[in-house]
């Protein structure tokens, strides 16, 4: 679900945070907080409509047990996705505990940075290339993607697309992948990574091939899984956003290639290991006197 806004406050930060909570919940009812990303390139993504916030959400349609109330028998999410009247209460932006972390360093300039993301977490990635892009950042950014929905690859590599040919410089590298699960030999969707390849290669006026030869362009796309071993460059720092098993998998290729990994919590994590997760990136943004480094 794609949510779009005027927000009057803007940020410097990369990926954002912002609290939703739907009118209509009951008092129970918490903010639930996600991370977004702002509008700095002017982009065009709902037919001339203004907008300054966007916010990538994962719905998930499952009854709350226990109940908060009467208004409350599935999840916030769906609630959202299914009103007939939206009307939402939002509070940001904010700093997010590893949003800050990834400006400072992308300013800083001091490692190759690559960042990570699976699902909804690619606001951030959206974010990271407008901001490197706008400020002429010569640092080199690699940003890998990956997804298992046919809608929303195809609408984060036309997102991407636009970034390459306007915004996003040389030393950019983005690699979107599409999942099935590992299905491989699903033709179907074999075919229409293919075909979108080619409509990227028109907009963006460069090739944009698969997973071999994803270091010789701006933006590669691929079905299949990344390879993190081959796609993270040696010694970079590495951010991730996304699932607790894709987290398993980017670490590896980390290790193996000597980088430094920050990972923020998963969403299908525990919450004592969120917790600890927490804990750690609120630690490393802030000095002893509780000032942003």
């Amino acid at each position: 679900m794609l949510l779009f806004w005027n927000q009057l406050k803007r940020s410097t930060t990369v990926g954002p945070k912002y609290f939703l909570k739907l009118e209509e919940s009951s008092r129970t009812e918490r903010a639930h907080v996600f991370t977004g990303f702002e509008n700095r390139a002017n982009l065009n993504l709902i037919d001339d409509k203004c907008w300054s916030a966007c916010l990538i959400v994962r719905v998930y349609h499952s009854k709350r047990r226990p109940r908060l109330g009467k208004k409350d028998k599935c999840s916030h999410t769906q609630r959202v996705a299914e009103s007939t009247d939206l009307n939402l209460w939002t509070w940001g932006p904010f700093l997010g505990e590893m949003s800050e972390k990834i400006r400072v360093a992308m300013e800083s300039g001091h490692r190759p940075i690559t960042l990570v993301a699976g699902g909804s977490a690619a606001g951030y990635l959206i974010d990271a290339v407008q901001k490197h892009g706008l400020e002429n950042n010569e640092l080199s950014l690699t940003c890998l993607y990956t997804c298992r929905d046919e809608g929303l690859f195809q609408w984060v590599t036309q997102v991407f697309a636009a970034l390459t040919k306007d915004v996003a410089k040389e030393n950019v590298r983005i690699v979107v992948a599409l999942t099935d699960g590992g299905n491989a030999d699903d033709a179907e969707l074999s075919d229409m990574v293919e075909s979108r390849v080619k409509a990227i290669s028109d907009i963006t006026g460069r090739s944009s091939s698969s997973d071999e030869d994803s270091s010789k362009s701006s933006l590669s796309l691929q079905y299949g899984r990344l390879n993190f071993f081959k796609q993270i460059p040696r010694r970079s720092l590495v951010y991730f956003q996304g699932s607790g098993g894709l987290q398993n998998a980017v670490s590896k290729g980390c290790k193996s290639n000597r980088c430094r990994l920050i990972a923020g919590p998963a969403y299908d994590q525990d919450e004592k290991k969120k917790k600890n997760l927490l804990e750690a990136l609120r630690l490393n943004c802030f000095d002893r006197k509780g000032q942003v480094v």
